[in-house]
C-alpha cells in the first residue's frame, strides 16, 4: 500500500510541475503562444520566443525548458497566412506554425527585418577592394600635399 501511495504522489508532483512549468511559460514576458504542427501530425501547443536569428518553439506539455524546434530566419521562405480556426497559420519548410493575428504580425516583421546576406563574389569582391584602394591613395596624396604646402 505505502508503495503505490508512493508512486500516486509522484505521478501527482509530475503533473503539478508540469503545469506550473506550462502556466510559467505562457505567461512570460517574450513568448507567445504558438502551435506546431510537423508534416501530417495533429497541432501541439507551445510559446515560440524569438532568440539570435532563430526562433525557438518550446512545448507546453513536458519537463525540459529547451526549444525542441528552432527555426533560423536567414534564407526562411513563408508560404502565404490561411485561417486556421481562430488562428493563423504558416508554412515554413515542413514546419507550420498558427498564432494569433497580432503574433503572426510580428512573426512577419521579424522576418522582414532579417539583414541582408551578403554574397561576395571574386568579382565584386575585387571591385570593392580595388575601390577601396583608389580612394585610401588619394586621402594619402592629399595629406602629402597639406603637409608640403
Amino acid at each position: 500500500m505505502s508503495a503505490a501511495l508512493a508512486v500516486l504522489i509522484g505521478v501527482l508532483l509530475l503533473a503539478a510541475l508540469m503545469g506550473v512549468r506550462g502556466i510559467v511559460l505562457a505567461r512570460s514576458r517574450g513568448f507567445v503562444p504558438c502551435r506546431l504542427r510537423e508534416g501530417v501530425q495533429g497541432w501541439k501547443n507551445g510559446v515560440a520566443r524569438y532568440a539570435d536569428g532563430e526562433l525557438h518553439w518550446i512545448p507546453l506539455l513536458g519537463l525540459r525548458m529547451r526549444p525542441r524546434h528552432a527555426i533560423a530566419r536567414r534564407g526562411l521562405r513563408v508560404s502565404p497566412r490561411r485561417p486556421e480556426g481562430e488562428l493563423w497559420a504558416v508554412d515554413c519548410g515542413g514546419i507550420s506554425l498558427a498564432m494569433s493575428e497580432d503574433a503572426l504580425t510580428g512573426f512577419l516583421a521579424w522576418l522582414e527585418s532579417a539583414p541582408r546576406a551578403r554574397i561576395w563574389t571574386s568579382r565584386s569582391r575585387t571591385a570593392v577592394l580595388s575601390a577601396w584602394r583608389r580612394a585610401s591613395r588619394g586621402s594619402r596624396r592629399r595629406a602629402r600635399r597639406c603637409g608640403t604646402g
